[in-house]
This record gives structure tokens, sequence and C-alpha cells, in this order.
């Protein structure tokens, strides 16, 4: 018979011995990994942090803001996990200093951060010898061949004009689709990829919703081509004017591809700026104003500053 102290030092040497080979085979699969680490470089989940942090940098430097569902990265990294984020973005830019410069960013920042939306914003310079208002159709394509590649889930882009305020940050992108879409059948609706607005002209450009598809990415395309064609005086037509011919000449069926919604509903413009679809000018609780040609309308050094500061104030 084992006397009982034996028998307790014998399961003491075990339980020592146990611990031993515990501590072994940690420290080695600690120095394999170690060595594989060292052998291969940066651990992917690291390298891509730094690519994205690089990406954001460079985005900051030339005034966009790349937004929280989209990763560049993941493009050439196809172990990266695909990001699933907001159907819905909005769009702005400018690329000249104003007085209401505060106004106009803060305004948008708080739209979408309520509603969880994404922000694209553009400041440098025009990217080409034109007029900035067409960059807006780079920022588009961007962010459309982005969702492609699975780097952001936006189904609708709502690009605006930086003089556009949202006055009632309680009325969603999501409801203004479906106001649109109302009049359809359930097949009709996944026909349309454009929502449009009028002002004074047929199409106001400054207040537009896209469907994130391919046949958009081709309807930029043409968009672009129209630019060269000269109008009907030999003058160069604008952004707007350009939309405004495709629309009414079916250009690639956009007449059958679009589809418009009162102006008060989605591009009102103020009392002062004598531009309304049926005599309806912005009123409080209507979802934005916009100051799209104040200078034509408002005798004042600077009119859109001016109106921008009168109307902020409305809007909750």
């Amino acid at each position: 018979m084992i006397p009982p102290r034996r028998k307790q030092d014998f399961w003491r040497l075990l339980l020592i011995l146990i611990f031993l080979l515990q501590a072994v085979v940690f420290f080695r699969n600690a120095y394999q990994s170690k060595d594989k680490g060292e052998g291969e470089g940066e651990g992917e989940g690291e390298l891509i942090d730094k690519v994205s942090i690089i990406d954001k940098t460079k985005a900051k430097a030339q005034g966009r803001t790349i937004s929280s569902a989209y990763n560049p990265s993941a493009a050439s990294n196809p172990k990266a996990r695909k990001i699933i984020g907001t159907k819905f973005a909005v769009g702005s830019m400018s690329d000249r200093e104003t007085s209401y410069d505060h106004l106009a960013i803060s305004n948008k920042m708080r739209y979408t951060q309520k509603h969880g939306y994404d922000m694209i914003w553009s400041f440098e310079k025009a990217e080409g010898s034109y007029p900035k208002d067409w960059d807006r159709l780079n920022e588009m394509e961007r962010a459309i061949k982005a969702k492609h590649r699975g780097e952001n889930a936006y189904e609708w882009i709502w690009w605006t004009d930086f003089d556009l305020i949202v006055t009632n940050s309680s009325i969603t992108l999501e409801s203004m689709v479906e106001l649109a879409l109302e009049p359809y059948s359930a097949a009709e609706r996944d026909q349309i990829d454009m929502i449009i607005t009028p002002d004074c002209f047929p199409v106001n450009s400054g207040s537009l919703m896209v469907r994130t598809t391919p046949y958009i990415l081709e309807v930029i395309k043409e968009w672009w081509r129209q630019k060269e064609i000269p109008g009907e005086e030999g003058d160069p037509r604008s952004l707007q004017d350009c939309l405004r011919d495709m629309v009414a000449t079916g250009t690639m069926g956009l007449d059958k591809k679009s589809t418009f919604v009162k102006q008060w509903q989605l591009n009102a413009f103020p009392p002062e700026i004598k531009c309304h679809q049926d005599h309806i000018p912005w009123q409080p609780g209507f979802f934005v104003i916009h100051f799209a040609g104040a200078w034509a309308h408002v005798d004042e050094p600077d009119p859109t500053g001016l109106l921008m500061r009168k109307y902020a104030p409305y809007a909750v």
C-alpha cells in the first residue's frame, strides 16, 4: 500500500509535468507565429488598415471624403471582407470659398448622420477643363463602380447642389424614393433609375437621385458625349442642358428610365427666387430649400449667402 504522503507527491509531480508541457507548446506556437509574421510581412488586417489610412489621407488632401462604406483596399485584396452599409449616399461639392460654407456643410452632415447615410464631398478644383458642375458625374461614377466591386452597398445616390439645405430632416430618402415610385407597378419600379425635378426649366440637376445601376454608368458616358455637342446657337451646353435634352429626346430611353417628382417635394425654391412649379414656393416643413439662381433674383452683393442665413434657422 502506497503511503498517503507519497501519493500526494505523485499527483503534485504529475500536475507540474502537465504545466511544463503546456508551457512548451504555448511558447513553441508563439515563436512559429512570430517567424511567420516576419517572413510574410505585416498581418493582413494591419495591411488593410494602413492602406485604408493612406487612401483616406490622400482623399482628404484632394478635398474628398471617403465614406464609411467605401474601402478602396478591398478591391485589391480578395480576402478582404465585403462591406455592407447604407443603401443611400448624398453628394455635394464646391470649388470656392463662400460666406455660407459652414451652414451648407454642417446641414448636410447633420442630415446624413441622423439617418446613417454616407456623405460624398468634392472640394478640389475641376478634374478637367470644364466647370466644376461636371465633376458630379465623376463622383457618381466612382461610387457606382465601387458598389459593383462590393465596396459599398449604395442603391441610390442623391446629388445636391452646395447651395441646397435640408429643412425637414425627418423626411428620409427612403420615403422620397417611395414617393417617386408610388405610381408604378412592382415590375415598373425596377426600371426607374433616375428621379428628377424641374425649376424654371424642365429639368434641374441640383437635386437629382440616381440608382447605382450599370445603366446609369452608360448614361454618364453619354452625358459626357453630349457635352461636346453644341447647342442650337453653337454655344456649349451646360450639364443641366444636356440632361434636359437627353430626357426630352429619349436618348438611351432615359425618358422611360426616369421619373419626375414635384419641385416642392425635392427641390423647393424660396419666395425670393421666383421659379416655382405650380406656383408653390418653399414653406416650413418642406424637405429642402434650394437657392440656385439667387444672383438673378436678389440684388445684393451676396444673394445666396443672404438667403442661406435667412432660411437656415428653419432647418429642423
